[in-house]
């Protein structure tokens, strides 16, 4: 990856971006039209994150995109801009990957799981009958890769560093106090011009 990333907002990114949504904010949709092998992307104003075939990526959001982000999502009108993520604010990512112990354990839970659905959905007795030795033996085939993949991890780490930081909201909503800040310095201007006496919200 180049040591400079250019990232453009463009009209239409703006168009089709949806307010305090991490995925889908007019950067993340630059994103991912920038690189079209992005998945996983996440926009907030600490990190700028994606996944492709190298890995996961997570830059510190520039100053400028931060406030860009803010005002987006106060539902400020917003014009096409650009910024740069420099690889010195690149923050390693330690990631996990299945690995062939893993695989194999996975692949051998399934096949157990599968002959007891096919055991539980038998109707004659020669389907239990046949089920049942389909279950033994898949339950015997488990205990046998359980066997051979004793002691190994079922995950492997990619890159030393920090782990992802967690999603706050499993529904990719975009929440902060940056917001807020945000909206009541504009309802306080209003207070203001109406010449209200100044509140403290």
């Amino acid at each position: 990856m180049a040591s400079r990333i250019r990232i453009e907002v463009t009209e239409e990114d703006i168009q089709r971006a949806e307010r305090n949504s991490s995925m889908r904010c007019v950067i993340a949709r630059a994103i991912a039209r920038t690189f079209p092998h992005a998945h996983n992307i996440g926009v907030d104003v600490q990190t700028l994150r994606w996944s492709d075939d190298d890995g996961r990526h997570m830059y510190l959001t520039p100053d400028a995109a931060a406030g860009y982000v803010v005002a987006f999502d106060a539902g400020d009108p917003i014009h096409p801009f650009g910024f740069s993520l420099n690889e010195s604010r690149r923050v390693p990512v330690s990631t996990r990957k299945t690995n062939e112990a893993g695989r194999a354990r996975a692949a051998a839970a399934q096949r157990v799981l599968r002959q007891r659905r096919n055991l539980a959905e038998a109707q004659s007795d020669t389907q239990r009958s046949d089920a049942r030795d389909a279950l033994a033996q898949a339950e015997a085939d488990q205990a046998a890769v359980m066997a051979e993949y004793a002691g190994q991890a079922s995950t492997t780490t990619t890159e030393r560093g920090r782990r992802p930081p967690r999603l706050a909201y499993k529904t990719n909503r975009r929440a902060y106090g940056g917001r807020m800040l945000r909206i009541n310095q504009e309802l306080q201007r209003l207070r203001e011009a109406a010449g209200e006496a100044p509140s403290h919200l």
